[in-house]
């Protein structure tokens, strides 16, 4: 899978963090739905590493259906 681009990624995590907090979850609870380590959303975030395209739409999905079901 193709990484995304890293002004994208860094839009996104800004977007999600923003909601999960607006919606009172934690992104420990994300990552669990998610099945990633908590970590590796670290690492994103920090731009020490860059996700694959594939494992941030789990996240996205995830953070979707967190938000809609605490809505």
């Amino acid at each position: 899978m193709a990484d995304i681009e890293t002004h994208t990624v860094e839009a996104e995590i800004k977007r999600i963090e923003d909601g999960l907090r607006a919606a009172n979850l934690s992104i420990k609870h994300l990552c669990s739905d998610a099945k990633i380590a908590p970590s590796t959303w670290t690492r994103w975030k920090s731009q020490q590493a860059k996700p694959n395209w594939g494992t941030f739409e789990k996240v996205r999905a995830s953070f979707a259906k967190l938000t809609e079901a605490a809505a």
